[in-house]
Order: C-alpha cells, then sequence, then structure tokens
C-alpha cells in the first residue's frame, strides 16, 4: 500500500512541480500527464490510422500524424480545441485526403473521432466527415460512412451505409452553436452496431444485421458532396480500426491533442 501511494505521490509532483510558466515548463507537464494517462490505456495507438492534428497554421495542406496522408484543403485556420484548427465557411472549403482507400476500408471495425465548434447550421446538411456518402430527404444515397447534421437542423447523427436502402442511423444529439463538441462515431463489423458519443457520452446505438459492407470512395473533412458545406471549425480528426471502449473516448475527451 505504501509503494503504490509513494507512486502516487511522485506522479501528482511531476504534474505540478515546477510550477514555473515557461513553455517548455508547460509541455514537459503535458507530456507527463498524457504518459500516465498512457499508463491505464496503453493500447490507445493501436489501430490508430490517420491523425490529422491540424496545427500546422498555415498553408494549404495537413499532415496525417499516424499514416503519412496529406489532406489537402482550401479552408482557412482557426483556433482549435488544441492548437489549431481548419476553418470552413462555404462549398469551396474543405480537406480533402489523398488516396484515402486504405483509411476508409470497411474490411474492419471502426472508430472515427473528431472536435467540431459550428459557427452556425445555415447549409441543408452540415457533416463534418465523411467516407464518400450524403444525403437527399435524411437518407443516405451512397456507400460509406459520415458525422452529420440533419437537414436544417443542429442534431448530429453517425450513419454507416451499405446503399440507400440499407444502413444504421444512430439515434442523435442536439447541439449548440460556437461551442467545441467531441463527437464519436464507433461501427463493430460483428453485431453489424453503429454508436454515437457526444463529449465522451453514448447517446445511442443502432443495429442493422444487412450492413455487412460500407466501402467509400473519397474521406472529406468536412464533405462538400451535392454542395452541402461546414460553416465552424474542425480539429484532431482521427481515424480508428477498432471499436475503441468507453474508456478510451473518455480519455480522448479528458485529453485533446492526445495520443
Amino acid at each position: 500500500m505504501s509503494v503504490v501511494l509513494g507512486i502516487a505521490l511522485i506522479c501528482v509532483a511531476l504534474l505540478v512541480w515546477p510550477t514555473g510558466t515557461t513553455k517548455d515548463t508547460k509541455k514537459s507537464q503535458t507530456d507527463t500527464k498524457f504518459k500516465i494517462a498512457a499508463m491505464q490505456y496503453p493500447d490507445l495507438l493501436q489501430g490508430l490510422v490517420a491523425y490529422f492534428k491540424f496545427d500546422e497554421g498555415s498553408g494549404a495542406s495537413a499532415a496525417d500524424n499516424r499514416g503519412g496522408y496529406t489532406c489537402t484543403f482550401s479552408g482557412t485556420w482557426a483556433s482549435g480545441k488544441s492548437g489549431n484548427a481548419l476553418h470552413t465557411a462555404s462549398t469551396s472549403q474543405y480537406c480533402s485526403v489523398n488516396s484515402p482507400s486504405a483509411i476508409i476500408s470497411d474490411a474492419t471495425d471502426l472508430t472515427v473521432n473528431m472536435f467540431v465548434k459550428f459557427d452556425s447550421f445555415t447549409s441543408i446538411y452540415s457533416i463534418p466527415i465523411s467516407s464518400g456518402t450524403y444525403f437527399s430527404s435524411d437518407v443516405p444515397q451512397v456507400a460509406g460512412w459520415a458525422l452529420w447534421t440533419k437537414r436544417w437542423t443542429s442534431t448530429v447523427y453517425f450513419t454507416v451505409a451499405k446503399n440507400s436502402g440499407t444502413y444504421a442511423e444512430t439515434p442523435g444529439a442536439t447541439l449548440v452553436a460556437g461551442q467545441w463538441y467531441m463527437l464519436t462515431g464507433t461501427f463493430n463489423k460483428a453485431t453489424k452496431t453503429a454508436s454515437l458519443y457526444v463529449n465522451g457520452a453514448l447517446i445511442g446505438s443502432t443495429t442493422n444485421a444487412n450492413v455487412d459492407s460500407f466501402q467509400g470512395t473519397v474521406l472529406q473533412i468536412p464533405s462538400v458532396i451535392n454542395s452541402f458545406y461546414v460553416d465552424g471549425s474542425i480539429d484532431e480528426v482521427q481515424i480508428y480500426h477498432r471499436v475503441l471502449s468507453d474508456g478510451e473516448i473518455q480519455l480522448l475527451y479528458q485529453n485533446p491533442g492526445y495520443p
């Protein structure tokens, strides 16, 4: 017991000392906190196939910190949930990932995680990320998956579609403009179950046994297919080829910019 207490005290001391305000000190304290968190979830990097942090702050492309992909965009830069973020406000502003077929493969389980702050919900549909599917009359039109808001509303959903007639759509959650949200969608291939989390909390799940494929064709952040757009900022986009646990999703919410 005394050994455990001693380790805990050392961890706390590392987090709060020294209390200087230099960038090096703050970075050291942040790195220590993340390492301690990683001790609880050592597999959080497992299955992470793409991670766009959008921290460049200049230029017209964003690097994938995990898989080496590049996202080319025509948006602008803004302050993010952690560091910088991509900001878009029209149908001509979006980020397109080069050769994304391996990222959006339907051969595995899936987790899509991102931070989004909507400035408004003026587009018919706001789709922060999509592997190619888009919507008409609230129905997905082609295969793929997407985090999206229903037409003329601020209610967000996660949908995984085999085609326009076969898809799993989660229960929705109402968002408010001007606030950062962490949106997480998961799909379990074995159970054919799609789930939506907002700020680390499970909103709901839907199962459709007929969704045995969902191969998309593109990866857009946000999607502008069919002239839709997102008016807002997007940050810390992560794609996993596995279903993250509730605890892992909570860890990502509590530590923006990690891992």
